[in-house]
């Protein structure tokens, strides 16, 4: 009779105890299949609530910062979400001990902090028994009475311990599932911070995982993706396979099989954009090398095999070209082999490069004194800055570089038009020295490589135009980048293009050349 009054039933018979008991179970087997959910905690108060008669039930969860209830059924706001600070001696002592805690006064646990205990002020009665997890101490389940006179029961006790074991299962459920999150959202967080491309397939193919490098290489977002097969052949890590994307970028696909049992591939997509353009400026390189060293050393051959066989025969005139001939073709081989060798030295970094306040409108006018003789149907134009703009630079190197710049405007400008030399403050601490003409012009797929060393952009090609070995525009920007600066160009086909590079601007109103 005590177990049914403890559950607020007073049976008349035995056969009314068999039906509580059943009830008991069918209400433990319904919680037992509500520990996994997010509510399961607070299933575990309510199912409390309803077989022990309690008034109300919370489930009091402990972290560094104090103790407080994480679910409950029946508290005030007041009490709900605040921190319980534990004192010596109190219930959380007692609970560490590993007993059941029952108190006629709930206010008796908060005598210090009275707004708690005006809160449960109301409430005559309770008991609290431990909830562990992973062998240690984590909270209580807590169980209130209005009535004052309500004394707990032995039952009431086992009841509470075997409720509080529900109440383990449904904390280690919500621990499970923090973890899982919080592993999947590092895990993501990994894999977004992957400079290249990730993707994961399942056991059928299909993507679920697809990154932000992968979006930004492919130009497919992930919501594009994931749920459908890779949308590209796929390679193996021993044997990548090469694909030539729409936007004319190149990357390597290569899949690697998840471990046995698990099913499915992680798939690398690497941008190999840069590596396919120089191997192509590579053999451009040497195809353009072998052609620019012909021309000069046939010249001389030529020349100097005739004056050879005819010095004491021919004409004065005709030695005299002979030698002029040579002498050119050898200047034209020395300007080739100094080129290769500035690019030596400026890709291994060996520069000599002397800094020294510049003012820049002049340098640009002495570089365009250099070019007044600009070619046929062309016209230099200088623009200065309307004040005195002093950059930090090396004038030797500067003009090599705006030199090339200004040699490449008028080399790709067949038709002749406007070349425009231009210098001016762009106010973010840098000035930017220009050249804009209006020639054959860019793709749009080449700006990315042109300053690659040997790389021969694909307008030069279409045009027909001869061009030299590919190392004029890595000189500039090795030089620029010495001194602090970056080159840049944009332009489009048949409408001309814009190569600029920037110098720091100096901190000096006096120029000290």
């Amino acid at each position: 009779m005590t177990s049914a009054a403890a559950m607020g039933v007073m049976p008349s018979s035995g056969q009314d105890e068999a039906c509580t008991v059943v009830s008991v179970l069918a209400a433990l087997k319904m919680l037992s299949n509500q520990l996994d959910r997010p509510e399961g905690l607070r299933q575990v108060c309510q199912a409390t609530a309803e077989l022990l008669g309690a008034t109300a039930v919370a489930v009091l969860l402990g972290d560094r910062t104090g103790v407080r209830a994480v679910a409950d059924v029946g508290l005030s706001a007041s009490f709900r979400g605040a921190v319980l600070r534990p004192r010596r001696g109190g219930l959380v002592e007692r609970l560490a001990g590993g007993e059941t805690v029952a108190l006629t006064d709930p206010g008796i646990e908060l005598v210090d902090q009275p707004e708690l205990a005006a809160a449960v002020a109301g409430l005559g009665a309770m008991a609290a028994t431990p909830l562990r997890h992973r062998d240690g101490l984590t909270g209580a389940l807590v169980a209130f009475w209005r009535d004052t006179s309500h004394v707990t029961t032995r039952l009431d006790h086992d009841l509470l311990d075997l409720l509080a074991g529900y109440g383990e299962l449904a904390i280690s459920h919500r621990s499970a599932l923090a973890e899982a999150t919080e592993g999947r959202e590092r895990l993501q967080a990994v894999i977004d911070g992957v400079a290249d491309g990730v993707a994961v397939l399942d056991g059928y193919g299909l993507v679920t995982e697809w990154n932000q490098a992968a979006a930004l290489l492919t130009g497919i977002d992930a919501v594009a993706t994931v749920g459908r097969p890779f949308p590209f052949p796929l390679g193996t890590a021993e044997d990548p396979l090469e694909h030539q994307l729409d936007s004319d970028r190149w990357m390597e696909v290569a899949a690697n099989p998840l471990p046995e049992g698990r099913g499915g591939d992680v798939i690398a997509l690497r941008d190999i954009s840069r590596r396919k353009a120089l191997d192509a400026a590579k053999t451009l390189f040497v195809a353009a090398t072998s052609h620019e060293l012909k021309t000069p050393l046939t010249v001389i051959t030529s020349f100097a095999g005739w004056l050879q066989d005819n010095v004491e025969t021919a004409p004065a005139e005709r030695r005299q070209l002979a030698l002029d001939s040579i002498v050119s073709a050898a200047e034209e081989l020395n300007q080739i082999v100094e080129k290769i060798l500035l690019t030596s030295r400026t890709e291994a970094g060996a520069m000599d490069i002397d800094l020294r306040p510049v003012e820049a409108g002049r340098l640009v006018e002495a570089i365009a004194h250099q070019f007044s003789v600009a070619g046929r149907n062309h016209q230099l134009k200088l623009v200065r800055p309307a004040g005195l703009l002093v950059i930090d630079a090396d004038p030797q190197a500067t003009r090599t570089a705006v030199s090339q710049l200004l040699e490449n405007a008028f080399k790709y400008s067949p038709q002749g038009g406007d070349v425009t030399l231009a210098v001016a403050d762009r106010g973010d601490g840098f000035a930017e020295i220009s050249v804009t003409d209006e020639g054959i012009g860019l793709a749009p797929s080449e700006t990315e490589f042109l300053f690659t060393a040997f790389y021969q952009g694909d307008s030069q090609l279409r045009s027909g135009i001869k061009g030299g070995v590919g190392l004029g525009l890595s000189i500039v920007r090795r030089l620029i980048e010495a001194q602090g600066g970056s080159v840049g160009a944009t332009g489009e086909p048949g409408h001309g293009a814009r190569f600029w590079v920037t110098l720091p601007v100096a901190d000096l109103t006096l120029i000290d050349e």
